[in-house]
């Protein structure tokens, strides 16, 4: 019987993609999970996180969706909810992987409407719980793959700006330095997530410093 967990990263963030991971094992392979350290990823050092990541991708199925910081404020716009939004993506790894059983980590605290909203959609066993990364190894895997790729596109992303992010997270100093800097720069806005209420308050006080500069 094929398992398969689903978790994401970057929910929260203000800066870079929100990632959805999904792992798929067989059941009888579940304990493998354990031996080899496999757990919620915020319990796992980056350097852990990537030897983790090579060996997942080889001892199961997998995939991954990366949801741009563009993506995610067409959609509120247009009154798809984060909730919602990731609802959608997770569909989208459930029909392409084809579990018995799926484990989600659910993006919402009424867990039970959001499994009756996956079973109107998917042909499987639906778990969908808060916290299931912390309960179910397979759904620490489905972590580990999003948490590294979404930590790898930072990473990229300050090479590429020659700039220091942080975690991309709003209670992370590095992390506000980099948006502030980003108002004053249309072609790196489009890593910052504008629907957020952390970019409009940096953009108000940005708005009330240059008047008070006149």
């Amino acid at each position: 019987m094929k398992i398969l967990g689903i978790d994401e990263a970057g929910r929260g963030a203000l800066v870079g993609p929100l990632v959805i991971g999904g792992f798929m094992i067989d059941d009888l392979e579940l304990g493998e999970l354990k031996r080899v350290g496999v757990k919620d990823s915020k319990l796992l050092t980056p350097e852990k996180r990537a030897e983790l990541y090579k060996w997942l991708k080889s001892n199961g199925d997998y995939k991954t969706i990366k949801v741009s910081p563009g993506e995610i404020d067409m959609k509120n716009s247009v009154g798809v909810n984060l909730n919602m939004l990731e609802i959608n993506k997770m569909t989208r790894i459930i029909q392409e992987l084809k579990p018995d059983t799926v484990i989600i980590d659910s993006p919402s605290h009424n867990e039970s409407r959001v499994k009756k909203l996956f079973q109107a959609r998917v042909n499987c066993e639906v778990v969908c719980e808060c916290k299931a990364d912390y309960k179910y190894p397979v759904v620490g895997a489905g972590s580990i793959l999003a948490k590294h790729e979404r930590d790898t596109e930072i990473k990229l992303l300050e090479k590429e700006l020659g700039v220091i992010i942080g975690a991309g997270y709003p209670s992370d100093e590095r992390t506000i330095k980099f948006a502030k800097q980003a108002l004053n720069k249309n072609a790196w806005q489009e890593h910052l997530r504008k629907s957020w209420s952390t970019y409009s308050l940096l953009k108000k006080e940005q708005e009330q410093r240059t008047l008070t500069d006149y």
